[in-house]
């Protein structure tokens, strides 16, 4: 029986090939076709997150507002452009930095001002003798 299905594959060698390639083919065929999509599919996810980075890193801006007072919160936001907050943050920075300035000179004037006087001659900006020094401090408490 062994001897007939050999000679029956001996002189049939071309439907055995077909057999075989018929089987083997599709199989191979997958893994071929799923390992290109892999491949595909890394490189274009790369292109799309490179050009994704380009883009959104491009269309931000960062607009702030800084605080003024010890209580005050400042405002930090970083969107795409947009003249409208563009000019309102502008218009803001403006109008902390008038604030900031008025402040500034009004403690100008006030600590210019002939009604003050030192408290303790000598004792700022430092005396070098430790004892002078505990002595203008004690004058002055």
């Amino acid at each position: 029986m062994m001897q007939s299905v050999l000679a029956w594959l001996k002189s049939n060698v071309l439907i055995v090939v077909l057999v075989v390639l018929t089987l083997a083919l599709p199989p191979a065929g997958i893994i071929v076709a799923s390992m290109w999509n892999a491949n595909i599919r890394t490189s274009i996810e790369e292109a799309y997150k490179t050009e994704e980075r380009s883009l959104t890193g491009a269309a931000r801006v960062t607009y702030a507002i800084p605080s003024i007072a010890e209580g005050d919160e400042g405002w930090n936001e970083s969107v795409a452009p947009n003249r409208a907050i563009t000019e309102y943050v502008a218009a803001e920075r403006e109008r902390r930095q008038a604030e900031i300035e008025r402040a500034l000179e009004s403690a100008v004037r006030l600590n210019k001002g002939d009604s003050r006087d030192v408290l303790v001659r000598g004792l700022f900006p430092g005396v070098d003798d430790r004892r002078e020094e505990a002595r203008l401090i004690n004058e002055m408490v």
